[in-house]
């Protein structure tokens, strides 16, 4: 997976918006996310909220 490279030359707030093939989402941190726990977050079908999984 390559690193997205994302970068906010404004002032204000970015907003950004994802469009996915599936319903099923994972992203990979290069640092543990907080509050969470793990660099690996989950978000699909079939959970009611977002899980997470250490690899």
């Amino acid at each position: 997976m390559a690193p997205h490279g994302l970068y906010n030359g404004g002032d204000e707030t970015a907003h950004i918006i994802g469009i996915f093939p599936d319903t099923e989402s994972t992203a990979t941190f290069e640092e543990t996310l907080q509050p969470f726990g793990t660099a690996v977050v989950t978000i699909g079908a079939d959970t009611d909220s977002t899980t997470t999984r250490d690899e």
